[in-house]
């Protein structure tokens, strides 16, 4: 896949990798004498595998590409907006997100829906060819505007959208179950094959732990690498810092209590040898098993921390919200869909 920032390319016939089309819900103005030599060999081009912008494509091909898939948690492309007076600047429009953490998950189900979403939207990607190569924890986010009916403020997301006038009105993710996306697809790429392994050379994201990306014992730069396998260590490595056992920097902060159930899985995606960890694949067949033998009451019980100060007051409230989900049978585990 072509770097986003692809999108916002000097030329008008730039080119991205047919895994990082822009989804065309929308209509553009007729082409230029210049653009008509780019529209007549989109198809040549696409067999090459490279996809332009929906500008050039046939409206089925650029409706059908990608995106109404719901395995996909790539975050979507509204628009694009061509800025008039710079050729050189495209704006492009995505859903307004949140930290995928914010607000706080509520309940162990809540959080196995967020894991569910996340491995399906990372195999969703690898069957396609394509290694993120930076899935850390700020580059997942949360659609939250059915849990924040009235919207939130983009400058402090737990006030209302004006900033002023008091807390933002939400629903618990049980409630009004949201859908996590994928972002910064800056470094990405799609590969046409996978057999044999692509081999890149290391590119730190926002973890800098990879092991296959550190110096030799001999001080020697590492050599090149698959990215495969180290999206699962990127998407292990989330699990373990944000839910299992707390980010080694920051323990004090995240660490939550009762997600023991993740951590065999979770250390097997972080092996330290690449060739040792799991492939999605191999990861969504035990995540199916660890989610089948949660019972009721675990997914239905309060995620808290670690370390703090309880309020004796919250688990009375949170058990007679639970007791009315239990009475309107919502399901312990929400499903966005």
């Amino acid at each position: 896949m072509s770097e986003q920032a692809s999108a916002s390319s000097a030329s008008s016939a730039s080119l991205e990798s047919s895994a990082g089309a822009l989804p065309a819900s929308f209509e553009y103005g007729d082409l230029t004498s210049g653009e008509i030599f780019w529209r007549d060999h989109q198809v040549w081009l696409h067999e090459h595998g490279y996809l332009l912008r929906p500008r050039f494509l046939p409206g089925s091909l650029a409706r059908a590409h990608w995106v109404d898939d719901p395995r996909n948690h790539a975050v979507p492309i509204l628009e694009t907006l061509e800025v008039p007076d710079d050729k050189h600047i495209t704006i492009i429009v995505m859903p307004l997100l949140r930290k995928y953490c914010q607000p706080r998950f509520d309940t162990f189900g809540e959080a196995v829906d967020f894991f569910s979403q996340i491995i399906e939207g990372v195999k969703f990607l690898h069957d396609h060819n394509i290694a993120h190569r930076d899935l850390n924890g700020l580059n997942i986010m949360m659609e939250g505007s059915k849990m924040f009916p009235d919207g939130w403020s983009p400058h402090h997301p737990k006030l209302n959208r004006d900033f002023y006038s008091g807390r933002a009105r939400l629903y618990t993710r049980t409630q009004r179950p949201p859908k996590y996306y994928i972002i910064d697809f800056g470094i990405s790429r799609q590969y046409d094959t996978r057999d044999p392994p692509p081999l890149e050379d290391p590119h730190r994201g926002g973890d800098k732990s990879v092991p296959e990306f550190q110096l030799t014992e001999a001080g020697e730069a590492p050599e090149p690498c698959d990215p495969f396998p180290t999206d699962i260590y990127y998407l292990g490595n989330l699990i373990l810092h944000d839910f299992v056992e707390g980010h080694p920097d920051y323990e004090y902060r995240n660490r939550l209590r009762g997600f023991g159930f993740m951590r065999d899985l979770a250390k097997d995606m972080t092996a330290p040898d690449p060739a040792e960890r799991p492939t999605i694949d191999e990861v969504v067949e035990p995540f199916a098993a660890i989610r089948r033998s949660l019972n009721f009451w675990t997914l239905r019980s309060r995620v808290v921390k670690v370390r703090g100060f309880p309020d004796p007051r919250r688990p009375l409230r949170h058990w007679c919200l639970r007791i009315g989900y239990i009475l309107r049978r919502v399901p312990a585990i929400p499903s966005y869909q």
